[in-house]
């Protein structure tokens, strides 16, 4: 289905491009699925992370080979109907990871903590979406779940499928987990992604014999990278992170007494005046005021 191309009157678009914006829109309702109901001001924080990231991103991965080779524009209007590279992929990438940083430098942690949950709950519904518009098929098989194209006598399994069933498995169980301590789903669900995706790739059709390192293919390599990142992130990152920025925020707190109102200056008064008078001091014997001995 990548492959083909869709033609609505005059209008004609690609497979792949129809897929992208099928799985951007299935990112987005789970996005808004996901801080339903969290706070208004943190929600819009992390929409506006999320449009200016995503909207820099489409930008630079469209045009971003038109920086890199100006020879391009000489095509004329072709050039701007051009799709991404993976070059332009790739700094699309390095933009959302520079803007991010940017934008968490003075924000809280519990925000961006929450805005990675939500992220990784957002786009297993993606990614969701634009497997089972993929159609991809994977190795034969004899197995009555075997998958048979038009015209062919042979069954295959059906990896769109299994992607898709797991997807949305991992994103109820995801959804169900979102009263957890945050940041726990962005790791678990790291870790989850990458084994589910394991175990559906020894089903795919293994690439060429040069894109396999230690009998691993590259994809399953980086699904390994993603089980490993999700188990490091819960139980050294994250504990590391919360404990860090809370001890910082507490010591700011505690030096900071600027921080304290008037109310509580004037109810700390009064704590004081009464401890002094449960330990027995009498102030009409105390101070300027008591008799000359």
């Amino acid at each position: 289905m990548n492959g083909a191309v869709f033609q609505l009157g005059p209008l004609a678009i690609n497979g792949q491009l129809l897929a992208l914006l099928l799985a951007f829109l299935g990112f987005y309702l789970g996005l808004r699925l996901w801080l339903r109901s969290a706070e208004e001001e943190e929600a819009k924080q992390i929409d506006e992370w999320t449009w200016n990231a995503g909207a820099g991103a489409i930008i630079i991965w469209k045009f971003g080979e038109l920086l890199l080779q100006p020879a391009i524009l000489a095509n004329g209007l072709t050039a701007l109907i051009m799709p991404g590279s993976q070059r332009s992929a790739w700094l699309a990438l390095g933009w959302v990871v520079i803007y991010l940083l940017w934008k968490w430098r003075r924000s809280r942690i519990s925000a961006v903590l929450q805005a990675l949950d939500a992220w990784l709950f957002a786009a297993v519904i993606g990614m969701a979406v634009y497997a089972g518009w993929s159609m991809e098929l994977g190795r034969p098989t004899n197995a009555p779940i075997g998958w048979e194209p038009a015209g062919l006598s042979t069954g295959y399994h059906p990896i769109f499928l299994y992607q898709v069933v797991f997807g949305l498995a991992m994103a109820g169980v995801l959804f169900r987990w979102r009263g957890r301590s945050r940041g726990e789903v962005f790791g678990w669900g790291m870790a989850a992604a990458g084994a589910g995706s394991m175990i559906i790739s020894f089903f795919a059709i293994q690439g060429s014999a040069h894109a396999v390192f230690v009998g691993l293919s590259y994809a399953q390599w980086k699904f390994a990278g993603m089980m490993l990142g999700g188990l490091f992130w819960i139980r050294i990152a994250l504990p590391a992170l919360k404990h860090n920025k809370s001890g910082k925020e507490m010591i700011v707190m505690s030096n900071n007494q600027s921080n304290n109102s008037k109310a509580q200056q004037e109810h700390e008064r009064e704590n004081k005046e009464q401890r002094d008078f449960t330990m027995g001091v009498d102030k009409k014997l105390s101070g300027p005021n008591r008799p000359a001995e």
